[in-house]
């Protein structure tokens, strides 16, 4: 696999090419030579990671674009990325996509402190004092647990790549017991504007049980955000219409709140708009569906301690029960939006009575969810207890860095209507 990743102020951008051959060897090399220096006396070449625009970079990038954006439509996607940074910004590229999370934070610090016109010294101090900050929030998380990060920017299917060798992760079935697995299972809803992240080990029958049930929930939960921001979901940008008369249009540059008569008079000053969805919502489905999110991308061999997990996934009842489960903590942050799902496990290492054995985060639209995978046969403590939650929380001191976290019980079984009230103000200079 050839991978290539670009760091810029504005984010980073990882693609790998999957086929060598001649020609994908060619192309990718060609674009290494553009970071490259050959010194020939040692004979070797020296990638160059740290970078500045400028017109002899941006006239080489146009070059290689030219050359073989033909034959594949991913090279014009890099090319737009190389066109987005800005004459005389400082920006990084590698030929490997694999970085841990301290490499990231670390990238970006000093991208930020290069494009700030600061010294190396001032930079190298203040990428210490990031990983002073780092370790003080993580080196207990890190002893504990390993993390598994679904990369969105890629294609991967988790599970079983031989059709006929494939077992379902939530009805136990195989093509010997007449289940099929001839649809392209999403692990992450594709209405949440996942491509990529693929489940080989869910068949048809639950794929579609799914998507009808509790995956129907949580995108009617949050395409309220992807309208506002006009992002495409699997049917392009929702269009929302709710029972009280009010529909939410986005034109392709803003969104629009339109009254009963259709006419749109939300947009001046302040305003408050209460919206009652077309359709009710059970939020333990909600907290299945994120559940189902992690079933479907975890090494298989976690699989066997979760089989009071998967019956609770199956057995939707929607008919007002309750059960006890931990908290479904969320964090609304309207400053950053997350286009595409994001997808953080935790997995244990070391066995840890005190803690879950799984949780994950879960990031998408405007929202950050943190969550325990309940029903776990290596839990021996209720999380659904506030003291033991607690002390899970506490546990993850990074957390607490910022405010906001609201502690959701998502323990009724019943699909309830619901009404947002959604308050705009209009922005000062």
């Amino acid at each position: 696999m050839l991978d290539f990743s670009i760091y810029t102020i504005n984010g980073d951008h990882k693609f790998s090419i999957n086929e060598e051959n001649d020609f994908t060897i060619i192309v990718y090399s060609n674009l290494i030579s553009i970071f490259s220096e050959i010194d020939y006396e040692k004979h070797i070449i020296n990638f160059c990671c740290q970078q500045k625009m400028d017109n002899c970079i941006r006239e080489k990038i146009n070059s290689w674009g030219l050359a073989y954006e033909s034959a594949n439509i991913q090279i014009r996607k890099i090319k737009k990325y190389f066109d987005e940074i800005s004459d005389g910004e400082f920006f990084f590229v590698f030929p490997t996509s694999n970085f841990s999370l301290l490499d990231v934070i670390s990238i970006f610090e000093n991208l930020r402190a290069l494009n700030e016109g600061k010294s190396q010294e001032e930079i190298d101090k203040q990428i210490a004092n990031v990983k002073k900050e780092y370790y003080a929030l993580f080196a207990d998380v890190f002893n504990n647990y390993n993390i598994q990060i679904c990369d969105i920017k890629k294609k991967y299917t988790y599970g079983e790549p031989v059709k006929e060798k494939r077992c379902c992760r939530y009805c136990k079935k195989t093509m010997a017991d007449g289940v099929t697995f001839k649809n392209i299972a999403h692990a992450i809803s594709e209405g949440l504007g996942n491509k990529t992240i693929i489940s080989a080990e869910e068949c048809d029958n639950c794929n579609s049980k799914f998507a009808e049930t509790i995956e129907k929930d949580i995108i009617e939960y949050l395409k309220l955000y992807r309208t506002l921001y006009g992002k495409k979901g699997k049917n392009g940008v929702p269009h929302l219409k709710y029972k009280n008369g009010i529909e939410l249009k986005h034109d392709g540059k803003k969104a629009n709140f339109l009254d009963i008569a259709g006419n749109c008079h939300f947009s001046e000053g302040n305003f408050s708009i209460p919206l009652k969805f077309s359709s009710p919502i059970n939020f333990m489905n909600i907290y299945r569906a994120l559940v189902k999110f992690v079933i479907g991308v975890i090494p298989v061999e976690y699989i066997q301690y979760y089989s009071r997990t998967i019956e609770w996934l199956n057995n939707i009842k929607n008919d007002g029960s309750k059960i006890n489960l931990p908290p479904v903590t969320t964090l609304l942050n309207n400053q950053t939006f997350y286009d595409q799902p994001e997808l953080c496990i935790y997995m244990q290492k070391k066995e840890n009575k005190e803690l879950p054995f799984i949780y994950a985060e879960f990031k998408s639209t405007f929202f950050i969810f943190v969550y325990i995978i309940p029903f776990s046969d290596k839990d021996i403590i209720d999380f659904s207890i506030k003291e033991n939650f607690d002390k899970f929380w506490q546990f993850n001191k990074h957390y607490s860095t910022k405010e906001g976290w609201v502690f959701n019980n998502f323990n009724l079984d019943k699909d309830i209507v619901v009404t947002m009230n959604l308050n705009f103000s209009k922005a000062t200079d």
